[in-house]
C-alpha cells in the first residue's frame, strides 16, 4: 500500500486511483518527490503522449534538487511580482 507521508505535502490527487500520485517531502536540507504512478506507457500513455509531460517531469526533477527551471527551457515560468 502507498500512503502519504505524515510531512509530506500531496501535489497531484486523482479520482482514478486510492493511493497519491505524486507527493513531496522536505527534511533538514533534502527534498523527496515520490511519483507513485507507472513512468512507462504500459501505466499512463495517455499521459506521455500529451505536449505538456516533458514539462512535468522536469518541473519534478527541478523541485527535488531544489533548482529553478533555467530561462529559456519550455518549462520555465517566470516568477511573479
Amino acid at each position: 500500500m502507498i500512503r502519504l507521508k505524515e510531512a509530506a505535502s500531496l501535489l497531484v490527487k486523482s479520482k482514478q486511483i486510492s493511493y497519491p500520485p505524486l507527493s513531496f517531502w522536505e527534511y533538514g536540507n533534502g527534498r523527496s518527490v515520490a511519483h507513485s504512478s507507472d513512468w512507462t506507457p504500459g501505466g499512463r500513455a495517455d499521459v506521455m503522449g500529451r505536449e505538456y509531460y516533458p514539462n512535468y517531469v522536469a518541473n519534478i526533477a527541478y523541485l527535488a534538487c531544489q533548482q529553478q527551471i533555467p530561462p529559456g527551457c519550455a518549462s520555465h515560468v517566470p516568477a511573479q511580482d
